[in-house]
């Protein structure tokens, strides 16, 4: 194993990698294995499912909210009100059917490239990890079940919901499996560059946000032994703001995926000796 491709979590941002994977790809740099969380396991199933990049453009162009899941507030208010069986603020029923007709589990088991994607086990508090021997449409919807905005879902009797909570940034298994070279691409540039100190109520809270998304991150890098293991990061180069998780508009994925392509050139142009 010499290449690892890490794709974090974090909503209708996603697009933003495949501005990297574009560059990426022009650099003919091609992973070995590719961890994902949330909508990083999205983009992630996609490429094991034979996806080209032009595929998943469309994709995030194509498809605005309203064909991947609908809000419930009201249903949501109810059961909060009566303290009955919780309901999540959203029906992610067309996100089903989307994924679907776009990740194909046997594509996934024949793919040259690993797979792997993270979700938390509800019951036990444990980061999860499932690979292409066993992903299907089940496991990438756990994977990017947004808390208490998607439903959870079950696998072999388990409840399970996005891996944002535990493992935002999956890299543990790149390192476990001895990739010598890792590229992860974060969702904000918390943990890729210094942040100003916070003005405002909301800037603080996302500060604190952006910050509990990375913890992963931080400490596998922090703790990383092998001096042998080189790690390149890419990251927005501003702040995304809290509307841009859920902000599925073609406009926003557009500008986000240029965005990405922009941010890889210039972040890792060194690297690729540019």
């Amino acid at each position: 194993m010499e290449r690892a491709l890490i794709l974090s979590g974090g909503g209708a941002r996603g697009a933003f990698q495949v501005g990297v994977l574009r560059y990426l790809q022009e650099k003919n740099w091609i992973p070995d294995l590719i961890c994902g969380t949330s909508v990083g396991a999205v983009n992630a199933a996609a490429l094991g499912s034979g996806m080209s990049l032009d595929q998943i453009a469309h994709f995030w162009l194509a498809y605005d909210r309203q064909k991947m899941f609908r809000f419930t507030p009201q249903k949501f208010i109810m059961t909060l009100l009566s303290r009955r069986k919780f309901s999540p603020m959203s029906d992610t029923s067309p996100l089903k059917s989307l994924l679907e007709s776009h990740v194909d589990p046997d594509a996934l088991r024949r793919s040259r490239t690993k797979i792997v994607i993270a979700a938390v086990n509800m019951r036990t508090s444990q980061l999860t990890y499932f690979d292409q021997s066993e992903i299907g449409v089940r496991h990438v919807m756990a994977s990017s079940a947004i808390p208490m905005v998607f439903p959870w879902q079950f696998i072999d009797g388990e409840p399970y919901w996005d891996g944002v909570t535990l493992g935002n940034t999956p890299i543990m298994p790149a390192l476990e499996k001895g990739a010598k070279e890792i590229i992860v691409v974060l969702l904000s540039p918390v943990g890729a560059f210094p942040q100003a100190l916070p003005r405002t109520h909301m800037r603080v809270a996302e500060l604190i946000f952006e910050q509990s998304l990375i913890s992963s991150y931080c400490m596998a890098v922090n703790h990383l032994a092998d001096e042998e293991v080189t790690i390149r990061t890419v990251a927005p180069a501003q702040m995304l703001g809290f509307r841009s998780i859920l902000n599925f508009t073609p406009g926003h994925a557009e500008k986000l995926i240029q965005e990405g392509y922009d941010s890889a050139r210039e972040q890792l142009g060194n690297f690729f000796n540019e």
